[in-house]
């Protein structure tokens, strides 16, 4: 099944490379080629449901790493739709249902992470709608969960996925997808030990707050939209 997923993450890549020209910026210092450090993906500005088209930016040795050691939360109403849950199941040795909220499941989901594993995390929790805000009509805010996630990766890097967003694509609710449309990424690569020192001396509340009031103020900053 590894080596059947490697194949669908080139598969994947190739149509995205000719499908989808992507505009790519790093922001900082860049990893080494094979990304090796690297276990933890945080994405930012979830747009869409189609967002793997932004696996061309990927290195083909780190999709093989993914491929073998990929582990992600999902809503429990996306793994039961008809064809989007069996693509996401295999997309991942290991995909975990969840709720939108801070219960059991994702209790659950935080005891099955290891050393071994890459985690791709969309911090927001949510996907944005075109009007800017969630379903419910709540600005897109980070969630506390990051914070959990990247502790659970100290000692590691972590790649920050800052999206263009993909509305002009495949937007929250449309049936098919548009083709030949320019995408944006920017990316970041940081030491999480050194990026979680830099709040070590607030207070629990206070750390998580500001974690993710950071990581708000680097999506905004980064993700640069490409008109539709």
């Amino acid at each position: 099944m590894n080596f059947l997923r490697f194949l669908l993450f080139l598969f994947l890549k190739s149509v995205s490379l000719v499908a989808y020209p992507l505009r790519l910026r790093w922001i900082g210092q860049k990893p080494d080629r094979h990304w090796k450090n690297v276990q933890l993906v945080v994405f930012l500005n979830h747009t869409s449901l189609f967002e793997h088209i932004y696996i061309s930016a990927f290195p083909n040795s780190f999709l093989w790493k993914l491929s073998r050691t990929l582990i992600f939360p999902a809503a429990e109403e996306t793994l039961k739709r008809p064809l989007l849950g069996p693509f996401f199941r295999f997309m991942a040795p290991s995909v975990v249902s969840i709720t939108r909220k801070r219960d059991d499941s994702w209790r659950y989901f935080l005891t099955q992470l290891t050393d071994d594993n890459a985690l791709i995390f969309m911090a927001e929790g949510r996907m944005k709608r075109k009007n800017g805000l969630d379903k419910e009509g709540k600005p897109m805010t980070v969630r506390g969960g990051v914070v959990e996630a990247l502790e659970a990766f100290r000692g590691k890097k972590a790649l920050f996925a800052y999206s263009g967003g993909l509305h002009h694509i495949y937007p929250p609710g449309a049936k098919v997808p548009a083709f030949f449309r320019s995408i944006s990424l920017a990316l970041e690569v940081l030491d999480i030990n050194q990026y979680l020192a830099n709040f070590r001396s607030l207070t629990d509340t206070d750390y998580v707050r500001a974690i993710c009031a950071d990581l708000e103020r680097r999506r905004d900053l980064y993700c640069h939209p490409i008109p539709s």
